[in-house]
């Protein structure tokens, strides 16, 4: 009896240690052979795209076509008949996120309607893993660290000029942004977010790593991001963009890297293009996993590889207007370069500068692995003033490619809103030929500091800054003059103070990106007399009289 019960023992023994090995759910993609038989017809886009979708598309010469057209609902029928559960599908891939057990993947495989099956995350939808990689490229300082000081965020949106874009009334009305992140803890509780939800300018959420609607959980790096953009305090933080609105989706989950955040990416992208996004802001890069088997290498960077760019340059084509970060990888020996989706052709890629306008260790460089620059364009990415994420409502210094990207993100959005006639394909050069150092290009900076008001000058030309809005004071001066811009100063220019007899007794050089500070001129070893000051930018030049008492 007791042999008996031991043997009966060590059979559930056995075939619950066995269990595992037959019934093994994991997450993959399925592809289709076609869209046969679609009810949706790309003559009737209305059924399946917005109106705003429509128009962007129209705006920018975008044909609808078959990718537009939704995956055929009576092949996902036949999937779940096979024993898979689907959650999520993409129209551009022609393909569904599924969980199946293992031994049920053959038999899907040799599906007529099947074009192939793809791993993409060991576990069911929510299954997490603590993971050693990060594809967050972004990292907060230590709390204690806690900016209080009035209007902290002013320096980083004046090397975009945006202060000078604000002052004209673009903060991104009218613009719709989608923000791809790993959560957004507290966004609806925070004081500098509320005029969002007051004005209803939180479109749409969704999590695509938990599948729910809920977005404000799980990591706060979305937070910050958002906040570079989004957040209004008065006399404390203004992002770039916070007239704007928002669609704020969870693609990446933080507690493990496999592949399938790639397809989320895609996933998002999709219902953003159908809800009629303009701008998609993606603070995130692909290039290594927890499994090796989907690592990519330094020569996968080329924009037409990784499936995250895939989706990407589908998005772009689209309309969209992609920015991306460029990545944290610029100390890395073997790698350097920037990391997907930032090798995308036909979108931004934002790499990070420090307060002195020199690159970031840590940003990661170009070219791409076809030879294209990177990055396009630089932003203040450490020591970044963001959004703290608790009932405080404080803000903190943080540092990565992560902050600089939205805060160019808002910039776009402001662009976007000045000149609602410019198309995507616009917009994007008009970003790189705004860049500080646009006539000297390298793969540290690429185009440079972009700025509205170097971008605006494209359109209009010379801006009624330099001919009306420059102010010198005190005059008679005695030891401090002054030279004051109404708005951001629309690009380097050169200081001169030139004597009766034609002598130049003072010059400096001075960059576009300083602040709406005036500029201090010390006059103090100028002997009495009248003087000109001479004020040069590239295309013009502006001059005053002055006395020295």
């Amino acid at each position: 009896m007791v042999k008996t019960n031991l043997k009966v023992l060590l059979c559930i023994v056995i075939f619950f240690h066995v269990l595992p090995a037959f019934g093994q759910e994991n997450r993959y993609i399925v592809y289709f052979t076609d869209k046969s038989n679609s009810s949706f017809d790309i003559d009737r886009p209305e059924e399946f795209l917005s109106e705003r979708a429509i128009l962007r598309r129209q705006k920018n010469q975008v044909s609808i076509t078959d990718s537009d057209l939704p995956v055929n609902q009576s092949y996902l029928q036949q999937v779940i008949a096979n024993g898979a559960e689907v959650y999520h599908t993409s129209k551009w891939l022609n393909a569904a996120l599924i969980t199946i057990e293992e031994a049920n993947v053959a038999a899907l495989e040799v599906m007529p309607i099947v074009e192939g099956v793809e791993f993409v995350a060991p576990g069911g939808l929510v299954a997490s893993r603590k993971s050693t990689k990060k594809n967050l490229l972004g990292k907060a300082s230590d709390n204690n660290n806690r900016e209080y000081s009035t209007h902290a965020a002013d320096a980083q949106n004046s090397m975009l000029s945006v202060n000078f874009m604000h002052g004209l009334g673009f903060r991104g009305e009218g613009i719709l942004i989608g923000v791809f992140d790993s959560g957004f803890i507290n966004v609806d509780n925070l004081s500098y977010f509320n005029h969002l939800f007051a004005d209803n300018r939180i479109r749409h959420t969704f999590n695509f790593v938990g599948n729910s609607e809920n977005v404000y959980t799980l990591d706060d790096h979305g937070t910050q991001v958002l906040s570079c953009m989004a957040a209004f305090n008065e006399g404390q933080i203004t992002g770039t963009a916070p007239g704007a609105s928002y669609l704020l989706y969870i693609t990446e989950d933080d507690g493990s890297e496999y592949r399938i955040e790639e397809f989320n990416w895609i996933f998002a992208a999709e219902k953003a293009d159908s809800a009629g996004v303009d701008i998609i802001n993606t603070s995130l890069g692909y290039n290594t996993f927890d499994d090796p088997d989907m690592d990519y290498s330094v020569e996968n960077m080329d924009g037409q590889t990784t499936i995250i760019s895939i989706g990407a340059q589908m998005a772009a084509d689209k309309g969209i207007l992609l920015i991306n970060s460029a990545g944290n990888l610029g100390n890395d020996p073997f790698w350097r370069i920037v990391a997907a989706p930032a090798d995308v052709k036909g979108a931004i890629s934002v790499g990070s500068i420090n307060t002195d306008t020199v690159r970031s260790g840590f940003s990661s460089t170009g070219p791409t692995a076809d030879g294209r620059l990177a990055p396009d364009v630089v932003a203040l990415g450490a020591g970044t003033v963001v959004g703290f994420n608790d009932v405080s409502n404080s803000s903190l210094r943080a540092s990565g490619t992560s902050y600089a990207t939205p805060l160019v993100t808002g910039l776009a959005a402001g662009i976007m809103q000045a000149f609602p006639e410019k198309t995507k394909n616009d917009i994007l050069q008009m970003i790189r030929d705004s860049g500080h150092q646009s006539n000297d290009t390298d793969n540290e900076l690429g185009f440079g500091i972009p700025s509205f008001s170097r971008a605006r000058n494209l359109v209009v030309g010379l801006p009624d800054a330099f001919e009306k809005g420059l102010n010198l004071f005190p005059n008679p001066v005695d030891n401090q003059l002054y030279l004051q811009w109404q708005g951001d100063h629309p690009e380097s220019f050169k200081i001169q103070i030139i004597s009766q007899v034609g002598q130049i007794v003072y010059e400096n050089d001075r960059p576009a990106f300083i602040t709406r500070e005036p500029v201090r001129i010390n006059t103090e070893y100028l002997t009495p007399g009248v003087y000109v000051l001479k004020v040069t930018n590239r295309n013009n030049h502006r001059q005053f009289k002055f006395m020295k008492n």
